[in-house]
């Protein structure tokens, strides 16, 4: 895995042979995407421009962080990859759909992005990347909201984020529930390529903790991560 503040992280594998084991050394050369638009410092946030239909436009680490605090709801949609680095910043209650659009949140740090999606809440078409002290890569828990049945929907995202948790670990999703109304949570075209290791023999590479009645939905999802318990 290689990494690199304000660049989008890659993966992969090379093998040693030949003269290799003479030197000791060998060049690999790795392509990796920076991230454009202002890095989150932690503090400073800037309300993002909104489009014809209401969906707020985010195209750097201000103007995620002060969606996160101020959405009220609201759809939104990534511009540009951002780094968020190495800050924390977390969307809770998400009722509409953000939409990656391609792009890739970076330098995650400390909690994961969505906490309590709404059952009505679309994540699609992002990849996230960082270390999460937490439950999951993507979506944190999953449960119920002033009485109501949550059963959101994550599609087309990878999760590149190294995820610790202490109960339910999850590449993905850390905690999975249906609820009261049985309103399934739905994982569709995603995988997770980030390292987890989980607590309380739930550690899962997609999901940690499935609660669902019956189980969480799953379609055309894997994980290529480390996945470990204690």
């Amino acid at each position: 895995k290689m990494t690199l503040a304000g660049y989008v992280p890659e993966r992969s594998k090379f093998a040693v042979g030949g003269d290799d084991y003479l030197t000791g050394e060998k060049t690999v050369t790795v392509t990796m995407r920076q991230v454009g638009g202002d890095i989150y410092d932690g503090t400073t946030t800037a309300e993002p421009q909104k489009d014809e239909n209401g969906v707020y436009l985010i195209g750097t680490g201000p103007e995620l962080a002060w969606y996160a605090a101020n959405h009220n709801g609201a759809s939104a949609k990534l511009t540009a990859d951002i780094s968020l680095g190495g800050y924390g910043v977390q969307i809770q209650y998400l009722a509409g759909t953000f939409d990656g659009n391609g792009h890739y949140i970076t330098d995650i740090y400390g909690s994961s992005l969505f906490s309590y999606p709404n059952s009505d809440a679309v994540i699609r078409n992002l990849g996230v990347s960082g270390e999460v002290k937490g439950n999951g890569g993507i979506v944190e828990h999953h449960g119920l909201i002033s009485e109501r049945t949550v059963g959101y929907t994550v599609e087309n995202c990878v999760s590149r984020v190294d995820v610790t948790g202490s109960l339910a670990a999850g590449g993905i999703v850390g905690c999975a529930d249906s609820g009261s109304l049985s309103v399934l949570p739905r994982i569709i075209n995603c995988y997770n390529a980030g390292s987890v290791t989980g607590g309380y023999g739930y550690p899962g590479g997609v999901v940690g903790y499935n609660q669902s009645n019956p189980s969480t939905y799953v379609k055309n999802s894997y994980n290529i991560g480390n996945c470990n318990g204690y």
